[in-house]
């Protein structure tokens, strides 16, 4: 077994040596199409949700036309992450550790603050997935989101990661990375993604993982211990044993969950039953089978994030207003749907079952109406290409930077959400 140090040196190894064209073909579908859901989400978030950071944002992003440096490159890492978040439409692993996001912002700005070559872009992602995820199926003695938000904890060791491998960091200083990281871990769960401050836990996940990157590169150092690192994060797992490190990489594209509609993931189930029934306006009851989730249980929803999470405001947004992102949103403390929305929630019956798994990988969402019924699991989310972005995106982003996303080269498709960013800063400046 590897000492707690000798582990992490380990994991540095594959930061450092991590190469997309290695993988096979299907994990880099996986991750590439992940790379670009991440970019679209963080242009709807940039477009509908800027009320999620203080006003006005005090990032210099509006100033000249390149990336900024220093204090203001995490602060655009920051709120980057944050509107990411907000837009409720990023990959997860089935943890879930929402890794994706933070590892795409963060090798992206990390790309653009020091000129690295953009083929490294998904190298870095690659890599950042990869470790998070490996030290994510360390905690198995308690439930991940227990105690502190997966994206504050493993979104930032996906961000260091993901930014070290991009710049191009040696193995002892890929080490000192992910060491830096887990000093800057944190978020506490109880604000979690449904609430505003937990929106900001994505934001400083990247900018955390971003800088800790930096600051390796410039020879800082912190602890190798994961164990003791793990104990603070997680008293009641057990101790990490990363075992053989084996092969790169560990992911699977069975590890990445998709959104498909910008709302709790359970939720995304029964939009897509309600889809597939092809519920509309009308009298029938709606019956939503779901596992024991308290939370996804609100009739009454006051803010757009609560209606995001409430199974009674999703399905009348699906049936009374469609299921394109416009449908999804509202203010920070205020949601008032309107007649067809309202009379489409009257109708819902829900039903959560404490005997049905909650497990994402297991876990199984009913929808009946009229005499018929549609049942769905977490496989059916998967990975989204050009035309669902375009359908997500239709009215609030333009057809042809949606197109630039999907593009071959995903440097360019940042900097045009980068571009997005700077031209809003100036107007919400």
């Amino acid at each position: 077994m590897l000492t707690a140090e000798d582990q992490l040196a380990a994991l540095a190894d594959v930061v450092a040596l991590a190469e997309f064209d290695r993988a096979d073909a299907e994990l880099r579908d996986v991750v590439d199409k992940a790379m670009r859901a991440v970019l679209v989400a963080t242009s709807l978030g940039i477009s509908c949700e800027w009320w999620v950071l203080p006003e006005p944002w005090p990032a210099a992003a509006g100033a000249g036309g390149g990336v900024p440096a220093g204090r203001d490159l995490l602060g655009t890492a920051m709120a980057l992450g944050t509107l990411a978040g907000a837009a409720d439409l990023d990959p997860m692993d089935i943890g879930p550790s929402h890794t994706p996001l933070t590892a795409t912002l963060a090798s992206c700005l990390a790309a653009a603050a020091v000129g690295a070559p953009a083929e490294r872009v998904a190298d870095g992602v690659l890599a950042g997935m990869d470790i998070a995820l490996r030290l994510r199926r360390v905690v198995t003695g308690t439930r991940p989101g227990v105690g502190f938000h997966s994206p504050g904890v493993f979104g930032t060791i996906a961000a260091a990661a993901a930014a070290a491998r991009t710049m191009g960091l040696s193995r002892a200083a890929c080490a000192d990375a992910i060491a830096i990281a887990l000093t800057r871990a944190g978020g506490l769960a109880i604000n979690s993604a449904a609430t505003r401050i937990g929106l900001t836990h994505f934001g400083w996940g990247t900018a955390h993982g971003l800088e800790a990157a930096l600051l390796a590169g410039q020879g800082w150092t912190a602890s190798h211990d994961l164990e003791k690192a793990f104990g603070t994060l997680f008293p009641a797992a057990p101790p990490p044993d990363l075992g053989p490190i084996g092969e790169y990489p560990v992911i699977t594209a069975r590890d990445v969950m998709f959104k498909h509609f910008p709302c709790n993931i359970y939720l995304n189930l029964v939009v897509l039953a309600l889809e597939r029934l092809g519920v509309g306006q009308g009298p029938e009851p709606i019956r939503i089978d779901l596992p024991l989730i308290p939370h996804l249980d609100g009739a009454t929803p006051g803010g757009v994030r609560a209606a995001r999470n409430s199974a009674q405001a999703v399905v009348g947004i699906a049936v009374g207003a469609g299921t394109g992102y416009p449908a999804f949103c509202g203010t920070a403390d205020d949601w008032r749907p309107d007649g067809a929305v309202t009379d489409a929630m009257r109708r819902v019956e829900l039903r959560m079952d404490p005997d049905v798994s909650t497990r994402l990988d297991s876990a199984r969402v009913r929808v009946s109406s009229g005499g018929r019924s549609s049942e769905h699991t977490m496989g059916e989310l998967t990975a989204w290409g050009a035309d669902h972005a375009l359908r997500l995106t239709a009215g609030v982003v333009d057809p042809e930077l949606v197109r630039v996303l999907y593009g071959p080269d995903v440097r360019e498709a940042f900097d045009a959400v980068f571009g997005l960013f700077r031209r809003q800063s100036v107007r919400s400046a």
